[in-house]
């Protein structure tokens, strides 16, 4: 899904998102702008009440904050420069337990620059972007966010911290992590992931996800030859 957001200050709720939010707790985005690119994470679909406000790249591109509500002060900031005016740059937020965090890419949980835990916390039922008078947002923001991840079979389930193909529990002759990983976080199943380069990560293995097969290549020539 693609947005464009020119010169006002009001949120628009991205319905096609609201069913995998709910259960994942969390959201991945694209944007392009010189600044002010606005998320609000609502229990209500408004942004009234019980809402967080994440602010990426105001004050002209110098300043990113957690907010408890709309123009509330800041729970917590981060001042550098995460914006673009030229490029799209990625993002992910995520809300589990009352912990929102905010990172750069895809990989929940990798590049994060801010994070703040709220002690009395609501649901996140509903996302909705915008930007500020004065300035203008793209944003890409995929529908089905689990496309760009599949399951590879590898788990440490066996032994922790020896990963091992499953259900053969051969140890890997070939790994391809993305940096941090697989040490990184105390997830036990493997996953190949879009959005990082094909580059690998971990997850709960309880998680729904795509899958990559196995093909047998000798089982597979003998049965074309044998018709």
């Amino acid at each position: 899904m693609e947005l464009n957001i020119t010169n006002e200050y009001i949120y628009h709720y991205i319905e096609d998102l609201n069913a995998y939010i709910r259960q994942y707790n969390h959201v991945i985005f694209d944007v392009k702008a010189c600044n002010d690119a606005h998320v609000i994470l609502s229990e209500q679909h408004s942004d009234v009440n019980n809402s967080y406000e994440i602010v990426i790249g105001g004050w002209g591109n110098t300043k990113s904050v957690i907010r408890t509500c709309k123009q509330c002060q800041p729970r917590t900031s981060f001042i550098g420069n995460p914006l673009s005016c030229d490029s799209f740059k990625s993002f992910w937020i995520s809300w589990e337990n009352g912990a929102i965090r905010v990172g750069r890419g895809h990989i929940i949980g990798h590049g994060e620059f801010m994070k703040w835990t709220d002690p009395s916390s609501h649901l996140v039922n509903y996302v909705g972007i915008s930007t500020w008078p004065g300035s203008s947002t793209e944003w890409k923001i995929p529908t089905d966010p689990l496309r760009g991840l599949f399951w590879l079979g590898g788990t440490d389930l066996y032994h922790d911290g020896e990963w091992q193909w499953f259900p053969e529990a051969e140890y890997f002759g070939y790994s391809n992590w993305l940096s941090g990983y697989p040490g990184k976080f105390r997830q036990h199943c493997s996953l190949i992931s879009v959005y990082a380069g094909f580059k690998w990560i971990t997850d709960s293995c309880m998680e729904s996800r795509n899958f990559v097969c196995e093909i047998d290549k000798h089982r597979e020539t003998v049965s074309s030859i044998l018709g």
